[in-house]
């Protein structure tokens, strides 16, 4: 897939531009998210940010959809399956701008990720959206090995893309625990707001029984609390882990970006845990 003519270009970079003010009227975050990508595209390399950027939109954008975050015409599930068919044949539909933004994120990717890598993650982290969505349709309650595995499904790939972006030789595996530290961050951060959604992110061992209709109040319940309380636990362990494996690391980049994420997550661990 050739990178696209200049024209498309810039409709794409105007496009990334509206997606981050739409993302960010709805979080705070991703005008931070936003702030930090130009600043790697303007200083490091502009034509590798494209895959940050332009991918950043893209599958945020999608994440919009199936969380119920995006209007859309027709529905969420249907809209990402037919976007994904295009993904595969090439056939993007020139009057979505989510299929044109999608299209150019893959012709970067393609020159970032010859070896087809970037790709495969790609699929990997949209298919692990779709079951999340699934999760909401059907009310699906997981037990806690199985919201592992989930997230690795999710953040292994995602966080995949994120170094490759950067230009970074590392790889999750050089640091698996950041895998752990992404879903325990993630599910803190946005349960309330997932679990207003339907989006059920606590284990089915540690929820009382019988399950409440209203879901809202969950994370006050005892048995909930205490599970909270040992996975930040948990989860402190991991950072301190993660940040000396990444303080070994040889490739300069990954450890710039890894370190970066890992402090920034380390936020929401209660104050008496937080590592210095």
């Amino acid at each position: 897939m050739n990178i696209p003519p200049w024209r498309e270009r810039l409709f794409l970079e105007i496009e990334c531009l509206r997606q981050f003010l739409l993302f960010g009227r709805r979080h705070r975050r991703y005008l931070t998210i936003a702030l930090g990508v130009f600043l790697f595209s303007l200083f490091s390399s502009w034509r590798l940010g494209r895959v940050q950027r332009w991918g950043f939109c893209a599958l945020q954008w999608v994440d919009d959809l199936l969380d119920g975050d995006r209007a859309s015409t027709e529905d969420p599930v249907t809209a990402v399956n037919r976007l994904m068919s295009a993904m595969r044949s090439g056939d993007f539909d020139d009057q979505d701008r989510l299929h044109r933004l999608m299209r150019g994120y893959l012709a970067v990717l393609d020159w970032a990720s010859p070896d087809g890598e970037g790709k495969t993650a790609t699929f990997a982290v949209i298919e692990a959206m779709l079951f999340d969505r699934k999760r909401v349709i059907e009310q699906i309650q997981m037990s806690d090995q199985e919201l592992k595995q989930q997230h690795l499904r999710t953040f292994e790939p995602s966080v995949n893309l994120l170094l490759l972006g950067s230009g970074a030789t590392t790889r999750v595996k050089d640091c698996p625990e950041i895998v752990d530290i992404f879903g325990w961050c993630s599910t803190v951060r946005d349960l309330e707001e997932d679990l207003a959604k339907g989006l059920l992110n606590l284990p089915r061992e540690f929820l009382p029984v019988p399950l409440p209709d209203r879901w809202s109040g969950l994370a006050s319940d005892p048995t909930v609390t205490l599970w909270l309380d040992r996975e930040a636990q948990r989860a402190e362990r991991n950072i301190r882990s993660a940040l000396e494996k990444i303080n070994r690391m040889k490739d300069a980049r990954g450890r710039s970006v890894l370190r970066l994420y890992v402090r920034s997550m380390s936020r929401y661990l209660p104050k008496k845990t937080a590592p210095h």
